[in-house]
């Protein structure tokens, strides 16, 4: 008997972007949307099994944490950075987007499981262990609205 046997799974539209733990979700698929959570995961790989049209398997990349004690993020939040890096000038270290000082690599032992239906339209998603990296929340744009606002002050210069 499988582990994801006694999982139950949850109907959702997206994925939430801080899945942690033993959990599946069903949901409707869409090529660009159906696996993103906010979790920054590798390469998937592909395989068959009967009855599914592709099952990709993937595993958490992890993410940095900045131990800097004069940065200036944790001067402000009381709390280490986790999110905002970017690469050193050779492109060869995360450095802390705050300070500069080269990032700590935090590993993360999370995996993710996605099985195709063979009409694809729908994803299973079966997520297996607790992150140690952030995740990053996907902030949703009223494209019309924005728009509308660059419509309406067309004239407008940047600043």
């Amino acid at each position: 008997m499988s582990m994801w046997h006694s999982v139950e799974k949850s109907f959702v539209e997206r994925l939430p972007p801080d899945i942690d733990g033993l959990v599946a979700y069903r949901l409707a698929f869409n090529p660009k949307q159906s696996s993103k959570d906010g979790r920054p995961w590798g390469t998937w790989g592909t395989s068959k099994r009967k009855g599914f049209g592709g099952k990709r398997a993937v595993h958490c990349n992890g993410g940095y944490k900045c131990e800097n004690i004069k940065c200036l993020f944790l001067m402000l939040y009381n709390n280490n950075n986790r999110l905002q890096f970017e690469a050193d000038e050779d492109r060869t270290k995360s450095v802390c987007s705050c300070c500069g000082v080269p990032a700590t690599r935090v590993d993360c032992n999370a995996k993710k499981n996605c099985e195709f239906d063979e009409g694809e339209e729908y994803v299973t998603v079966y997520h297996l262990g607790d992150h140690n990296c952030e995740a990053k929340k996907t902030v949703e744009l009223n494209k019309e609205s924005l728009k509308q606002k660059f419509d309406s002050n067309s004239k407008t210069p940047p600043k």
